[in-house]
């Protein structure tokens, strides 16, 4: 069981969890490193061309009449590598980003692979038992992530210095947009993951536009908080902005709890990612062996040399936007291909 179970509402959860997954860690602080305190800016643009992808994303799930991308794919070798490829890189810079979240503020002497590990252990048992219980789950979570973040920001309303938001447009008009198209690349390259689901891509816009609206909250909190300078420094800065966060003057440090809301995020595009590569290797022995191994190698390299080594882990978040972008050469083609199956009404005789 799969995508198959997957209803119209458990599609707009994941698109909310999707769009947002890539900003933890790697996201915000590449854009505040772009575009400083124009970030906001960038991403209202960002926004906005990124509702024409995710229009054509929507269009797409509606051409290929209700089929799992494995089908619709078919005998398509070099589409399938492609999307392989994406969704590995997606699943290895992910697995990075977690075990660097969880060293770096958590477990501080837990050695990487100890951490990773069991992250690999759970996907590949939800993939044998099926993710319907998952699906099931997000509908309940995406409540509480919704509630958890109204409280956030209701709570942080007391420490922003607006003025750190001034003058605006002092960054580079290049910068902005290159912030933007940033932007646009991490919100919806995410959701070509739904292409997998059997069913349209009906109100995918809508619920990307809510979570687009968090984004912006939250970057506007994180500079107006921090201002440009630490912005910049932070490489997690959506974490440390939750250490400031109090409730009733006497319960506070309660950021680690509401962390689970970005890791969830990142654990979910990591799941997908692996259902992904599985549903398009096949389900014969040879194909499982293999997907397997791509996701023990993935883990590995991930978390023995990058997650390891923080200048190489750098440079793996400035490549990043270069191999999200192979989204955009993928989408390109499962547009042609869709119109070309597309049925061709008959002439009236």
């Amino acid at each position: 069981m799969g995508w198959k179970m997957a209803t119209k509402r458990q599609k707009l959860f994941m698109t909310y969890f999707l769009s947002k997954a890539s900003f933890f860690g790697i996201g915000y602080s590449r854009l505040f490193n772009i575009s400083s305190n124009d970030t906001w800016i960038s991403i209202i643009l960002g926004t906005l061309i990124g509702i024409i992808i995710v229009y054509i994303i929507s269009k797409f799930m509606d051409l290929k009449k209700g089929t799992s991308l494995k089908d619709f794919l078919n005998k398509s070798i070099i589409l399938k590598c492609l999307i392989i490829i994406l969704c590995s890189y997606i699943f290895l810079e992910e697995i990075m980003v977690l075990t660097n979240f969880m060293t770096s503020f958590f477990l501080l002497k837990t050695p990487n692979i100890c951490i990773s590990i069991p992250i690999l252990v759970v996907i590949i048992y939800i993939l044998n038992k099926g993710l319907r219980p998952t699906l099931k789950t997000n509908e309940i979570l995406f409540y509480i992530s919704i509630f958890i973040t109204i409280i956030t920001f209701l709570t942080l309303l007391i420490y922003p210095n607006y003025d750190y938001l001034r003058p605006v447009f002092i960054t580079s008009y290049s910068n902005i947009l290159k912030s933007s198209l940033l932007y646009t690349t991490y919100s919806t390259i995410p959701l070509l993951l739904l292409t997998n689901l059997e069913n349209d891509g009906k109100s995918i816009i809508k619920m990307y536009l809510v979570s687009s609206l968090r984004i912006l909250l939250l970057s506007i909190f994180i500079l107006s908080i921090f201002g440009p300078a630490l912005t910049k420094v932070y490489r997690f800065p959506e974490y440390i902005v939750l250490k400031r966060i109090k409730i009733l003057s006497f319960i506070e440090k309660i950021e680690s709890l509401l962390s689970i809301i970005y890791i969830f995020d990142n654990y979910i595009l990591m799941l997908l990612s692996s259902y992904t590569i599985n549903s398009l290797l096949g389900s014969n022995k040879i194909a499982k062996v293999s997907f397997y191994g791509i996701l023990i190698g993935l883990m590995l390299f991930g978390t023995i040399f990058l997650a390891d080594n923080y200048y190489i882990s750098l440079k793996n978040y400035y490549l990043s936007p270069f191999i999200y972008s192979l989204g955009y050469l993928i989408l390109f083609l499962l547009i042609i291909k869709a119109i070309k199956k597309k049925p061709k009404a008959s002439d009236p005789t």
